[in-house]
């Protein structure tokens, strides 16, 4: 049976209505109605010759489009808009809207899903005890979750520097490859349960690295199949399509072989998966160096060197 236009535009708005959030209503209807006579526009000049409104280059829908993944997508589509009205006589119309508005466009998603957040802890032991050595509880957009979890573990681990003998730039490696931490920690922003009240957690212990998300696996899935090849079945799909965008993730089922993989190349265990009050990633530390070593040295002694060692956590006081 063919479908009613009315059935059509009520299908749009009502997925219009899902994307919008927590904004209100009034205020949303200025960036949809933008979007929708940008493209107007921009098809119509395409397909008519001398058409009555010019869209002038660089402000057109098509370049909206070709800002997928990009991190400043926000200001550089406030700027093609600002063209298209500029070249029409439409400024203080078409412009109102602010897509760069880190308040209204979800910058901080706390305000609407409190446990949306991401707690990291480093522990000296191999266990959880207090008190905690460094704690930290990161907020903000899924992008920021992601890159301050994954910095913050990065900070903690061992690094390797290797000696300039292949060239001019020392190599260096990490004990955990970041790759895996970092997917990982995407892996529990993406995949978690946001109806849940838990908040992804991230735990450095001296044997391992925990990520710990409130969430499960699709029915369609099981712990045995996340070791071989399978179908990708985001969790939450409004939230893959921008991580997908910025090349956070693949979207094709290969990020957990790709963590079994490159811990093998790292000469590490594989990773453990397991299930519980939530799903949980368990990456294995390198054994039998002291953590927060780095070694070995990049350069021979310097005449007059000044020497001294950093370890724990940083407290504010220089020793050495």
């Amino acid at each position: 049976m063919a479908l009613k236009k009315s059935e059509l535009y009520s299908s749009l708005w009502a997925s219009c209505d899902e994307l919008r959030g927590g904004m209100d209503a009034s205020q949303y209807k200025d960036y949809v109605l933008v979007l929708l006579f940008v493209k107007y526009v921009s098809d119509k000049a395409a397909s008519q010759k001398g058409y009555l409104l010019d869209v002038p280059k660089g402000g057109s829908f098509a370049d909206m489009v070709a800002l997928r993944g990009d991190k400043e997508i926000g200001d550089k589509m406030n700027k093609i808009i600002a063209r298209l009205a500029e070249a029409n006589d439409l400024k203080g119309v078409i412009d109102v809207a602010d897509f760069n508005d880190a308040d209204k466009l979800g910058n901080q998603p706390q305000r609407f899903l409190i446990s949306s957040e991401v707690k990291c802890a480093h522990f000296h032991e191999t266990e959880v005890a207090k008190p905690i050595p460094s704690y930290q509880v990161y907020k903000g957009t899924v992008f920021a979750l992601v890159d301050q979890a994954v910095d913050f573990v990065m900070s903690k681990i061992n690094l390797s520097v290797g000696t300039r003998a292949a060239g001019p730039q020392a190599p260096v490696a990490y004990e955990i490859p970041r790759e895996v931490v970092a997917e990982a920690i995407v892996n529990a922003v993406a995949h978690r349960d946001y109806t849940s009240r838990g908040s992804v957690q991230v735990m450095l212990f001296t044997d391992r690295l925990e990520v710990w998300n409130p969430g499960g696996l699709p029915s369609s899935l099981t712990l045995a199949m996340l070791r071989v090849a399978h179908g990708s079945v985001p969790g939450n799909p409004l939230l893959a399509e921008p991580l997908y965008l910025t090349k956070y993730i693949e979207r094709m089922g290969t990020g957990t072989r790709d963590m079994i993989r490159r811990c093998h190349e790292a000469g590490l265990p594989e990773p453990v998966f397991a299930l519980s009050d939530g799903f949980v990633i368990t990456l294995r530390r390198r054994a039998g160096q002291v953590p927060g070593e780095v070694t070995p040295p990049v350069a021979p002694p310097v005449t007059g060197e000044v020497t001294g060692e950093v370890t724990g956590e940083v407290t504010g006081e220089v020793t050495g």
